[in-house]
């Protein structure tokens, strides 16, 4: 129902999903509404908590400059794969730390930038595999 809900707000009133702060959760049908749908260049869903293969898949489609996804605090490796394959910038600054198979992952993000401003605590590895790629963007104490 409150993904109904989001949806008229958005499809009807021009809202961005910010606004309406609504969906916790999406399918991966409701993602690929949505990214057909979606006319702005930003794409805001960080009230998401938690995704699934098939919806990161859908959302990776997005045609706009920028996708936040800042909800997520943990992210599975098959998901971090769906997202590298975005071509814009993707922001995921609500994960607190990533594993090495999940750094290897988006290590192959080809896209605009990929930014993690909310790490925490990162392995000296997988810090090594996130510097691996310029387009990342890392914590500043994190940089050097």
């Amino acid at each position: 129902m409150r993904f109904l809900f989001a949806a008229v707000l958005v499809l009807c009133c021009g809202l961005s999903l910010a606004e309406t702060g609504t969906l916790k959760s999406l399918t991966a049908k409701q993602a690929a509404e949505l990214v057909a749908r979606h006319k702005e260049y930003y794409l805001y869903l960080n009230g998401l908590t938690s995704i699934q293969k098939d919806a990161a898949q859908e959302l990776a489609k997005f045609w706009g400059g920028y996708l936040y996804l800042n909800g997520l605090t943990s992210i599975e490796n098959d998901v971090a794969q769906e997202l590298a394959k975005y071509k814009g910038s993707l922001e995921l600054s609500g994960l607190p730390s990533i594993d090495k198979d999940v750094a290897q992952a988006l290590a192959k993000f080809q896209g605009y930038n990929l930014t993690f401003l909310g790490l925490t605590s990162v392995d000296k590895d997988v810090l090594e595999i996130l510097k691996s790629n310029p387009s990342i963007r890392l914590p500043k104490k994190y940089r050097d």
